[in-house]
């Protein structure tokens, strides 16, 4: 994997750039009591997740309808929350994603190594998943999330895409670069940016906690190493995707 995240040179800053200071560490994009609120504001619906998870009396279909349409109107004011923060530091939300694509050749890498990066995400998170049991501890917990007619498919590909770009955003990019200024150190950041990703998924069980917490430390690791938050929010997408998809595929044959 070496060769893949491989640190290149962009012309934006990414979010966990260091000051130009040798030594000191990354500077805070937003104040320190906008990342309380928005701590509070996840843990909040983390817990609100998972309790509907377990005690919703919807319909099966109202209910994962409801469940996407939420997922997206959800993450979108999260970032429009983030906007709000850093834009008080005279930071811009494209700062957090970095990267260019000024030719199709540079877009087409960053596509190539989020597909690289997936099949890596699939054997890794595949081979965890077995040793801890993960897929047999949630699978119930994740069936009812899965689309069954055509109208949820598509709504499933667009949550996808909503999910891919948010959470690289909030988790990667916000909080990594957040949690990084305050424990002065990128590693840090990283390491817990992963702990409160894996937290957010608390309706899976504490294994696929555990799996999903692993998922954001190699995603945050891919955003660290290449600067820029495009291939992994292109592997999340189509992580989310396909899952979703094949899911949905093998349990309703």
């Amino acid at each position: 994997m070496s060769g893949i995240l491989d640190t290149t040179v962009h012309d934006r800053p990414f979010a966990t750039d260091a000051p130009s200071r040798e030594g000191e560490p990354p500077a805070l994009i937003a104040p320190v009591w906008h990342t309380v609120v928005m701590l509070c504001v996840c843990v909040f619906w983390t817990f609100a997740a998972a309790r509907h998870q377990q005690h919703s009396r919807l319909p099966p279909q109202w209910a994962r309808e409801g469940r996407y349409i939420a997922t997206i109107v959800w993450q979108l004011l999260l970032v429009l929350f983030i906007w709000f923060g850093i834009r008080r530091r005279g930071h811009t939300l494209g700062e957090l994603v970095a990267g260019r694509w000024p030719t199709w050749r540079a877009a087409l890498r960053d596509a190539k190594i989020a597909v690289l990066f997936y099949v890596f995400l699939l054997v890794a998170l595949g081979a965890l998943s077995f040793v801890l049991g993960a897929n047999q501890y949630h699978s119930d917990k994740l069936l009812a999330l899965i689309p069954h007619t055509a109208l949820e498919r598509v709504t499933w590909c667009f949550t996808a895409v909503v999910i891919g770009f948010c959470e690289e955003l909030i988790f990667r990019g916000y909080f990594m670069r957040q949690f990084a200024a305050l424990a002065k150190g990128e590693r840090a950041g990283g390491v817990l940016q992963a702990a409160l990703f894996g937290f957010g998924h608390l309706y899976q069980g504490p294994r696929g906690m555990i799996v999903i917490g692993v998922e954001g430390f190699f995603l945050g690791e891919l955003a660290r190493r290449r600067r820029s938050l495009r291939p992994g929010m292109i592997a999340h997408g189509l992580q989310d995707l396909i899952a979703g998809l094949a899911a949905s595929a093998v349990k309703l044959r």
